[in-house]
């Protein structure tokens, strides 16, 4: 996302437009003292620098003012490793894994894999997605838990140990 800021530092209301590269967005009467604040959704993991354009307009004693402004913005990535989240269930209190599961709680879809429990089991999970691997065998004492993404050409890993 590209967030902007604007700070009405004026003494009458303002409007203001705000265009940028990911579209335009206004607002009317932002009050003096007041800020404006609008995240401007890319659709991207990362964003490469660029500019706002950042439009006031006021009408103060009949008269209106007009005043326009280039604010420039770095490149930015939010993209991170596969997030998860993991649990394994021990029923018996044995030491062993009865069952393990695996949710992507990130915002891109991975592939998550779960080893130790009854073998090795993979599956694409799109964010907010989960799966379970039971071991009614009751052989495993340790569930290793993985997932890889790819996000605009650049693979990202994360692994995880998790025991009873």
């Amino acid at each position: 996302m590209v967030p902007v800021y604007v700070l009405n530092r004026d003494t009458a209301p303002i409007d203001v437009r705000v265009t940028t590269a990911f579209g335009e967005h206004k607002i009317s009467k932002i009050a003096p003292g007041t800020a404006y604040y609008h995240r401007f959704e890319t659709g991207k993991g990362s964003v490469p620098a660029g500019s706002a354009t950042v439009a006031a307009y006021k009408w103060e004693n009949g008269k209106g003012h007009y005043s326009r402004a280039e604010v420039g913005y770095g490149a930015a990535s939010c993209v991170v490793k596969p997030r998860l989240q993991s649990t394994v269930v021990d029923a018996d209190s044995d030491g062993r894994i009865d069952s393990a599961t695996v949710k992507n709680v990130g915002a891109h879809t991975v592939d998550a894999r779960i080893s130790g429990p009854a073998g090795s089991t993979a599956k694409r999970l799109a964010p907010g997605q989960s799966f379970t691997v039971r071991d009614t065998a009751d052989r495993s004492p340790v569930a290793v838990f993985s997932a890889y993404k790819v996000v605009e050409g650049k693979a990202y890993y994360t692994i995880e140990t998790k025991r009873p």
